[in-house]
């Protein structure tokens, strides 16, 4: 009987719960990353102002630009871009902040980021760039973006599967266009 208390108590805290609920529990201990990760734009500032620490790690291993990319935040970005946040950080599935946003399709945060310098080759432990994943996702919006500044068209992933393959897979014709349209193979 203890047993199963003690690992009823263990497990309430994984047990489904909403949202915010859960990203307060999360993050609660890290403002900055917080409010980043919900968008709150006037809160950033504000811990900012107070003397945060930009680039602080959270201890699942990601940062305020990371969790702002996620949710296409593309203000908090530009904030934290301002008071040189890392924009070459990696998560531990080695993805950066432009690929969170490429991949979830955050036009206006891809943008900013790419403004800020991000890494438009950077790729994750996949060999996932940010070109891949928004082909894999039809942004074509983000495509645009990522081919207006300057990306390989051409580059594979770690399996050898570069965009084209991946929008063919995928039977995106518009896409498929806009890739042979910037040199894709």
């Amino acid at each position: 009987m203890r047993l199963r208390i003690v690992l009823l108590t263990f497990l309430i805290p994984f047990l489904p719960q909403a949202a915010n609920a859960a990203t307060i529990e999360i993050l609660g201990d890290y403002p900055l990353i917080y409010n980043a990760s919900i968008g709150n734009y006037d809160a950033v500032q504000r811990i900012i102002n107070r003397g945060a620490k930009i680039n602080k790690l959270h201890p699942d291993g990601t940062t305020a630009l990371v969790e702002a990319a996620k949710g296409g935040h593309a203000d908090v970005i530009t904030l934290l871009l301002k008071h040189n946040a890392w924009t070459e950080y990696k998560d531990v599935d080695g993805k950066s902040a432009l690929l969170y946003a490429a991949e979830r399709g955050h036009t206006k945060a891809v943008y900013e980021l790419i403004k800020g310098r991000a890494d438009i080759e950077a790729y994750d432990k996949q060999g996932l760039t940010p070109l891949i994943v928004a082909t894999r996702n039809n942004h074509d919006d983000v495509i645009k973006l990522l081919i207006g500044a300057g990306v390989d068209p051409n580059r594979a992933d770690f399996a050898g599967i570069r965009p084209l393959e991946w929008a063919e897979r995928g039977r995106a014709e518009d896409i498929i266009e806009l890739l042979r349209a910037a040199g894709a193979q």
